[in-house]
């Protein structure tokens, strides 16, 4: 679009009619989706910043790296904690509180964080628990000698983290398409496996070669980082976003499978009674328990039983949770091509992961009856 003398974008108002906003326009009341938004600043129809990379697109990158930050902090204690418990002398059920003290804080906020973005949006929420969690991860090492305020600080830490997946969850329902959920939610969950890998890759070797204070200091001060672009680029609904092109937001609204619907008309009791949440909350449950299971104490394990040195404890202490990123990836993007390809049933794809899950519990089942690290691999 030619800009005016100067350079200077000049500036008009342009209403952006959708779903539910049809009164005086005789428009058809279902060509969109959700209600008026005054754009400013754009001439002709057109937003200011034309950007040839979808905003949906840059959400999605933020994501995932807010989800590898949130696993590179949360993790990185496992292996930092072999060098902590030498050098204040916890015992094995000290170090097991230490570890644990994590999920107090994460099961408290998720619900609260859950109406919290549905109320006031997901990028206030999840801005806000990536600047607390960070915050509470650099203060670790100056409160590791003193047991209580660890574990406050573990709780704390676990809190800010809490409101990651409910805030996570409001942006995709306002951003997405029906057919893009899929492939989105992959991509950006396999952030969390991505952070584990890193977290056990970069851990050992910091903690090793410069101490592990610094493990906490430099992975903390990622989040600050990233909210800085998060800030910026990030918005909570596509209309209030200042650089999205007008063809985005009708694609998205057009295409969504959700609607903004008031709270009272939340069918809540058909929903607590319906098998299939109980299926996906026992499945997640159970899932939860061996994945945190091996998320803690694997590289203790390989430590304390196979007797691998903390500097090469990022090897094999790796290789599940980098298969896994592959794994979370590929098999969100096939099951998007099999629904819209009808090859494959929505109930059907909802049953894949079942055949996984059971293929994946004998491997910590056998972990245990293993004396060598190469087999462990």
């Amino acid at each position: 679009q030619p800009q005016p003398m100067g350079g200077v974008p000049a500036t008009g108002t342009h209403t952006l009619l959708l779903a539910g906003d049809d009164a005086g326009s005789g428009q058809d009341p279902g060509a969109g989706v959700v209600g008026t938004e005054r754009l400013m600043g754009v001439e002709d129809g057109q937003r200011r910043c034309r950007c040839v990379v979808p905003q949906r697109a840059v959400l999605v990158v933020l994501i995932f790296l807010a989800e590898v930050i949130c696993y590179v902090d949360r993790t990185n204690i496992s292996v930092a904690i072999i060098p902590m418990q030498h050098q204040y002398g916890w015992s094995s059920s000290t170090k097991g509180n230490i570890l644990s003290a994590f999920y107090y804080g994460y099961l408290i906020t998720q619900i609260p964080a859950g109406w919290l973005a549905a109320k006031y949006g997901g990028k206030i929420i999840l801005g806000a628990g990536v600047v607390l969690w960070s915050l509470f991860t650099i203060l670790t090492p100056p409160v590791a000698g003193y047991l209580p305020l660890l574990l406050l600080m573990r709780v704390l830490l676990g809190a800010g983290e809490g409101v990651t997946f409910p805030s996570v969850h409001d942006l995709v329902a306002n951003w997405y398409p029906g057919n893009e959920v899929t492939r989105a939610i992959a991509i950006m969950t396999s952030g969390q496996e991505a952070g584990t890998v890193i977290s056990m890759i970069l851990t050992p070797l910091v903690a090793a070669y410069i101490g592990w204070p610094y493990v906490f200091y430099m992975f903390g001060a990622l989040g600050f980082v990233w909210y800085l672009f998060f800030h910026v680029l990030a918005s909570a609904r596509p209309e209030t976003h200042p650089w999205i092109s007008h063809q985005e937001v009708l694609l998205i609204r057009e295409n969504s499978n959700t609607h903004n619907a008031d709270n009272s008309e939340i069918p809540w009791r058909q929903f607590f009674v319906a098998s299939a949440v109980w299926a996906i909350a026992t499945a997640h449950f159970c899932f939860n328990f061996g994945w945190y299971i091996v998320l803690g104490w694997l590289p203790s394990y390989f430590n304390d039983v196979l007797h691998v040195q903390l500097a090469e404890l990022g090897w094999p202490s790796v290789l599940p949770f980098a298969f896994m990123c592959i794994s979370t990836i590929t098999s969100g993007f096939a099951s998007d091509y099999l629904i819209s390809t009808e090859l494959l049933s929505l109930l059907c794809a909802a049953r894949c992961p079942a055949a996984r899950f059971l293929a994946a519990v004998t491997g910590p089942m056998r972990l245990t009856s293993l004396h060598n690290i190469a087999v462990c691999v």
